[in-house]
């Protein structure tokens, strides 16, 4: 599946990139020097200074391929997820990689939180009550809190270095369940029986 590459936070206009491919990139260290000098600029300078640096990263629209920045093309099925300021970030990207849901769990550019690609249906109408029953999800299985400004669909994923990215190429989607209906109203009263019932 292709989704939208961009130089930078402020491009306008994108290239296209496969989405195994960008995982691998992501593994392989295409962006390593980049993310290594930005670890290092907000060891040294502080957030401010990192997050004015980092909008100069390409970047991913993960969830789909677009026209410019907002007119989707076409939808990838997969939701960002981003946890952060994590106290391990490593072992927490190693247990939600785990589950089936996940497509990738990866480092964030900063290395202190973990970056999810997270597989749903592909139904973009549905997009935002994915990712608010992904956000419930992962709360109650893992108790990890995901960004809500993830719940754009045209959001931006900067590029990270990780090794050690993890993940599951077999995902299955995170489907909303559906609510059965019940075999009887429960809450009709039922009329008292006559003596003709009986007879």
């Amino acid at each position: 599946m292709e989704i939208s590459f961009f130089k930078s936070a402020m491009a306008k206009n994108n290239a296209l990139i496969d989405t195994d491919e960008f995982f691998e990139k992501v593994r392989t260290g295409t962006w390593k020097s980049e993310i290594s000098a930005l670890r290092s600029c907000l060891k040294d300078n502080g957030k401010d200074v990192y997050n004015k640096k980092k909008k100069l990263l390409n970047a991913v629209t993960l969830s789909g391929n677009f026209n410019g920045r907002t007119e989707l093309v076409e939808y990838s099925g997969l939701i960002q997820g981003d946890i952060d300021s994590v106290e391990n970030p490593e072992l927490l990207r190693d247990e939600l990689s785990l589950d089936p849901h996940v497509r990738a769990s990866f480092l964030s550019p900063s290395g202190q939180g973990v970056k999810l690609a997270i597989k749903v249906p592909p139904d973009p109408e549905l997009h935002r009550e994915y990712f608010a029953f992904a956000q419930e999800y992962f709360l109650t299985k893992y108790g990890v809190i995901i960004d809500t400004s993830c719940k754009d669909i045209n959001r931006l994923l900067f590029v990270s270095y990780d090794e050690d990215i993890k993940g599951n190429e077999e995902c299955t989607p995170l489907d909303i369940p559906k609510v059965t209906e019940p075999f009887f109203d429960a809450t009709k009263v039922l009329s008292d029986p006559k003596v003709s019932d009986y007879e």
